[in-house]
Parts: structure tokens; sequence; C-alpha cells
């Protein structure tokens, strides 16, 4: 059977084709991790319910909508992306940090003490 496909245009910043392509990059390479995915969509659907407020915009306004559409699935990769690469840097961190580790430990301590006494 046949399919029909047709081409959708929008006006879009300049950068987004490359935001896009990371977001590609981003789901390709992730490839059989269930958490990314997860995470992924996660973003998503509290990106969505944010914009849910401009749905009726949205719905009258075909390009709009198309570029809406990109750009949640684009800004949700960007904050999975972000968020993996922070917990990496502060894993590296924290291995390298054993001292501090304690002096965190203390203080946490300290001020639970503090809070549980009143």
């Amino acid at each position: 059977m046949a399919t029909t496909e047709r081409t959708y245009s929008f006006r879009a910043p300049p950068d987004l084709a490359e935001r896009v392509s990371a977001a590609r990059e981003l789901l390709a390479t992730s490839g059989t991790d269930e958490g990314c995915h997860e995470e992924v969509a996660r973003e998503l659907e509290l990106a969505l319910a944010r914009r849910m407020r401009g749905a009726p915009a949205l719905a009258r306004d075909q390009s709009a909508f198309m570029r809406t559409a990109v750009e949640l699935l684009v800004g949700a990769s960007e904050k999975v992306a972000a968020d993996r690469a922070l917990a990496e840097r502060y894993a590296d961190w924290d291995a390298e940090d054993n001292e501090g580790a304690s002096v965190r430990r203390g203080a946490l301590s300290a001020s639970t003490s503090l809070w549980r006494d009143g």
C-alpha cells in the first residue's frame, strides 16, 4: 500500500537543525539504555504538561504545532544530556573529594540534629 508523504515547514531559530541532530544522536547512541529513554519520556511529559496552556493556539496554527512538537522532543533530550553530564561531573568530583565528603556528612548530621531538636 502506497503512502502519501507531505513536507512540513515552519520558522525556527537558526540553531534548531544542530539541536535536532544532537537530540537524534543522544537517542541513537542510547541504544537499549532504558534509563535514558525513560528520562527523555519523563522530561517530554513534563514539558508537554507545561505547554498545554497554549494548546488552543497551537491547534489553530499547524506551523506552531509542528515547531512546538519538535522543540519539546529536542528540549527533553537536551535536558537529559545535560543532567547526565552533570551527574558524571559530580561522580568524578565525589570520587576525588574524600575529605569534603566527611565534612558534608558532618554538616548534614549537625543540621539534621538542630532541625530535629529545634
